[in-house]
């Protein structure tokens, strides 16, 4: 199931609601994956969005083949929604994608 991306119908998402559709130990810690996300993946010489899910720390955020996968730093129980407050760390993004949007146009 591909992950519904919301920070392509609103960049400027911070808050949302989602469900946990897996979560399993990975390298490094969790392998996270949610039914929709506003946490934008590494990629194009942009760095990911970091924050939270819940009480996990979002480490690293990665897309193949349309499912978003976040890499947290604790486990998230899959077993009922997870209800995300503030997870995006809006002046990093804010800066990646000034900084990508200087370069290109060089």
């Amino acid at each position: 199931m591909d992950t519904v991306k919301l920070y392509y119908e609103d960049a400027y998402t911070q808050d949302f609601t989602a469900v946990v559709a897996s979560c399993e130990a990975a390298k490094n810690g969790f392998a996270v994956t949610l039914d929709r996300t506003a946490f934008y993946p590494e990629g194009g010489g942009q760095p990911a969005d970091h924050g939270t899910l819940g009480e996990a720390r979002v480490l690293d955020v990665h897309e193949k083949d349309g499912v978003v996968t976040h890499l947290c730093a604790s486990t998230i129980c899959s077993s009922t929604p997870a209800s995300i407050s503030s997870p995006v760390c809006c002046a990093a993004r804010s800066t990646a994608t000034t900084w990508a949007s200087t370069w290109a146009r060089m």
